[in-house]
């Protein structure tokens, strides 16, 4: 006689939370974002389980954004703080300051939360960010992106796992419904805040919000909508990695953080496949600046594929076609590069291309090497575009350049070349 099927342990039971946060165990501390609402409020009282439980010694720390966007914010990031105290786990507050968008408000509040909390990741030494994003979070999405006409990146929804820069963001409920971690508050007879945004009908998120609550009376199911999403994850993956086969043979990449491509490779692959290498050549040697739609992707590869010379300027790049070679180059000018003081002994990314460092007792800038900078230079590297030279990293002191990695500059003082160093991120890492 077959065995009766075992019942499946509810969410918040212990065998469930060691799978749920197993993502975890590879981070010596986290960032918990919490906002108050139920969602959130349920991801910090799960995670503090299982950290008694599972991972006594893993450091948490709870982080709630104050975007200043609406009253009674600060009390809400207050009563966040007090939830947490009783947890056992510090919180702080980050508020969004400066001036706000009169448009696309819901995007710059979600890219200002992102940075305040990768700052304070990077200030804290935690790697990763886990965040609250839910099952209906992910149907909800792929409707949006579905509306839009996203191609596979966008209908494979949120992922449960992305790097954002040098932290990893952890979703560990997509799997799980709002109705089902109110359910679990409810249980243990934990408030929280509801957020009177969630009902504003301004918000495209809000809008699909209530046409899925509609579509549910036509058997259209949120479930069933996410597992799409997810099937979709791995037709994703698949094409994700014949993307990076592709370029390991069709993409030539150079330090200074430019490539060539031969097209002869890419027309014989697979439309889908070629264009992936396209996207993310564009956003390693473009510094990611601007994110290019696939309608715009599409358009360029048409033009690729019908012509054998051209020149181009998309994502922040210049392209240049002879006969069958494509060269991708950091296009100067459209969006500055970076300055930035560099403190003795860190590490930053710069320009979303390049590792830079520095060993010197004091803080040097790090800026784009420039026209200046580059005339300044007696015997620039051969056969690299002169323009690729001028938008890669410079070291400055004291108002003096000091070394230029990268173009070969041999400064008065031979050992700041040493100390200072510059690497350029290479697009196709399947771990950036």
């Amino acid at each position: 006689m077959p065995e009766k099927p075992r019942s499946q342990p509810r969410p918040f039971e212990a065998t469930a939370l060691e799978t749920l946060f197993a993502p975890l165990r590879h981070h010596a501390g986290c960032v918990i974002a919490v906002s108050g609402g139920a969602d959130s409020l349920a991801l910090l009282h799960a995670v503090a389980r299982w950290r008694r439980a599972f991972q006594p010694h893993i450091i948490l720390h709870a982080v709630t954004v104050d975007h200043g966007l609406r009253a009674g914010s600060g009390n809400e990031a207050a009563f966040v703080a007090e939830v947490s105290a009783r947890l056992g786990i510090p919180h702080a507050t980050l508020s969004w300051m400066g001036d706000k968008p009169r448009s696309g408000l819901q995007s710059a509040a979600r890219e200002a939360r992102y940075a305040l909390m990768r700052t304070f990741a990077a200030e804290n030494g935690l790697s990763a960010i886990v965040t609250a994003h839910t099952l209906d979070d992910q149907a909800e999405t792929l409707l949006m992106r579905l509306a839009r006409g996203s191609g596979l990146d966008g209908l494979a929804g949120i992922t449960p796992v992305s790097r954002c820069g040098d932290v990893v963001i952890i979703r560990p409920l997509l799997d799980i419904s709002k109705s089902r971690l109110k359910a679990f508050l409810r249980s243990i007879s934990e408030r929280w805040i509801e957020d009177p945004s969630n009902q504003d009908v301004r918000f495209e998120r809000i809008r699909i919000r209530r046409t899925l609550a509609a579509l549910r009376t036509q058997g259209f199911d949120a479930r069933a909508i996410a597992l799409s999403a997810k099937r979709l994850g791995r037709a994703r993956a698949a094409s994700a990695a014949a993307t990076l086969d592709l370029a390991s043979s069709a993409v030539e990449v150079f330090p200074e953080g430019w490539g060539r491509v031969d097209m002869t490779l890419l027309k014989a692959a697979p439309v889908e496949t070629a264009l992936g290498v396209l996207s993310k050549a564009l956003a390693g040697f473009g510094s990611g600046a601007r994110v290019v739609r696939l309608s715009k992707l599409e358009a360029l590869w048409d033009a690729l594929v019908w012509q054998d010379h051209g020149k181009w300027t998309l994502g922040g790049c210049v392209l240049r076609l002879d006969a069958s070679q494509l060269t991708i180059i950091r296009e100067v000018g459209r969006t500055p590069a970076p300055d930035i003081l560099l403190a003795p002994g860190e590490t930053a990314l710069w320009d979303g291309r390049f590792r830079v460092s520095s060993k010197l007792p004091e803080s040097v800038r790090v800026a784009a090497l420039g026209v200046e900078g580059l005339r300044a230079i007696d015997a620039p590297r051969p056969k690299i575009p002169k323009v690729t030279l001028q938008s890669t990293p410079a070291f400055w002191l004291n108002g003096r350049m000091i070394a230029a990695p990268l173009a070969s500059f041999s400064p008065a003082e031979p050992g700041h070349a040493l100390v200072c160093r510059a690497t350029f991120v290479h697009p196709f890492d399947d771990k950036i």
